[in-house]
């Protein structure tokens, strides 16, 4: 992955500070914290970048675990400080879009007038359906998506 340090600075000067939630997977947080991938072992380790980052200027960070492990705790920082969202990790090859996915259903969330933590945890949920649903699914080659839609 090429790492451009004028496009991280941009990420935290310009589009950061702007955002109400950002939701950077642990790839991503370590980068933006500039710590190394290897440093986030635990949800201690991702509490402390989601903060830094945090400070940095978006209200709410959530620092996404889904590949930390079996478990699939993803972390919150806000202003009223530190939540660990726990999950479990779906074993599936059919994962594409996860990230987005839980994007999305924050902002959607959000419009439907849920309060911050509440959108993200209620995104969380549904990804997590997701992803179980789609968990067998064979569609080609590739990581496959998840099953937005309840179908299965």
């Amino acid at each position: 992955m090429r790492r451009s340090p004028e496009g991280i600075e941009a990420y935290l000067t310009e589009l950061l500070p702007h955002a109400l939630v950002a939701t950077p997977n642990l790839r991503e947080a370590a980068v933006l914290a500039g710590v190394a991938l290897e440093a986030l072992t635990d949800t201690g380790a991702m509490a402390e970048v989601a903060e830094q980052i945090r400070r940095g200027g978006a209200t709410y960070v959530v620092v996404k675990g889904g590949h930390l492990s079996e478990a699939a705790h993803d972390v919150v920082a806000g202003p009223d400080g530190i939540t660990v969202l726990e999950g479990h990790r779906v074993r599936t090859g059919n994962d594409h879009g996860t990230g987005c996915s839980l994007s999305a259903a924050i902002a959607a969330n959000l419009a439907l007038g849920l309060g911050v933590l509440e959108a993200i945890e209620a995104a969380k949920a549904f990804v997590a359906r997701a992803l179980a649903g789609g968990a067998g699914w064979t569609l080609g080659a590739g990581h496959g998506p998840v099953d937005h839609f309840g179908w299965s």
